[in-house]
């Protein structure tokens, strides 16, 4: 953790481009500097985006916290610079709350307001990962995508409301919206599996079997507004960990088999340290398995035609979760 050097805090002027990052700081609550680069400095490089944001952290826009990489191979001894993580700091939450029309206590800043311990913070980067690749990808009809706490609210809001039946519900760890080929939003959630759940195998299945009926009885749409769920993503550190959780998809679903995709989000590089696999490049790639090995891209779901298929294993009416191609032998 580092404290701002008040020493060398100056004035900036602030362009379009630095309220753009905080805006996105503020979806997410937590950035990298690389998801700042893919989001707003797209032709520049990472140096030229390490150094606005240094600029910003000086003037008071923003706070920072260091998280140290640790190399994975014991054998190859390495020295892993930490990696900065940028929250909202306070004059650039008061900035925003003017903007937006809200109270400051409505904007989320500091690093004790944003924080929910190490752990979650990693959960979370996984899901920061995935959507700020999504939206930095030009070819990808991106809509919108919100992380666990922005759905919690929704949920509660329409709870208290009265606009939403309480239910056995789950709460995905992400979601995302893009237009389909009918100019229709087609929603996918994002599960992060880091370590095996409490309960096990049975834990699992529970919460599969759930979505299926959830989405049956039109939760999500009463919810939020979600009437099109293409599928689910299960995403692990490993491929043999998404593996095997397709494999226990596989042997005990009966039915909503299609609601379903694995993957994994990490990889080790030259170095020893792990690395995330979910970046712009990599994102639309066939990267995702159904429970019946069938291979998947998120661009698939965006082409027209892509879930008229037709098989013995339809979703139920409001599901529409599309079979992929065939795995490649």
């Amino acid at each position: 953790m580092r404290n701002r050097p008040i020493d060398q805090a100056r004035p900036v002027l602030l362009q379009a481009r630095d309220r753009a990052i905080l805006a996105s700081i503020h979806r997410h609550r937590w950035l990298r500097s690389e998801h700042v680069q893919a989001l707003h400095f797209a032709k520049a490089g990472i140096r030229a985006t390490r150094s606005r944001l240094r600029r910003l952290f000086l003037a008071g826009y923003l706070d920072r916290e260091f998280l140290p990489l640790q190399p994975q191979n014991a054998s190859r001894p390495t020295v892993c610079p930490p990696s900065a993580l940028y929250c909202l700091a306070r004059r650039g939450a008061e900035l925003l709350a003017d903007s937006l029309g809200l109270e400051l206590k409505q904007v989320p800043h500091t690093r004790g307001a944003n924080r929910r311990g190490f752990a979650t913070m990693l959960h979370n980067l996984v899901v920061t990962d995935f959507l700020v690749s999504l939206e930095a990808a030009t070819a990808f009809p991106f809509h919108s995508g919100v992380h666990e706490g922005a759905l919690w609210e929704r949920l509660r809001e329409r709870l208290r409301k009265g606009e939403a039946r309480p239910r056995l519900f789950v709460v995905p760890d992400g979601a995302f919206e893009a237009a389909g080929p009918d100019g229709r939003p087609i929603t996918f959630y994002l599960e992060v599996v880091r370590a095996d759940p409490k309960g096990g195998r049975r834990t699992l299945m529970t919460k599969l079997n759930r979505y299926i009926e959830l989405n049956r009885l039109g939760f999500f749409k009463d919810a939020w507004d979600h009437e099109h769920l293409r599928a689910v993503i299960f995403l692990t550190p490993t491929p043999a960990r998404a593996e095997s959780l397709r494999k226990l998809a596989a042997a005990n679903l009966a039915h909503g088999r299609q609601l379903f995709w694995f993957g994994s989000y990490e990889a080790t590089d030259e170095l020893g340290r792990t690395r995330s696999t979910l970046t712009t490049a990599t994102i639309l790639t066939p990267r995702f398995l159904d429970p019946d090995g069938g291979l998947h891209s998120l661009a698939e779901a965006f082409t027209p035609n892509a879930d008229n298929h037709e098989g013995e294993d339809q979703p139920s009416e409001g599901t529409r979760a599309g079979r992929g191609a065939p795995r490649p032998r």
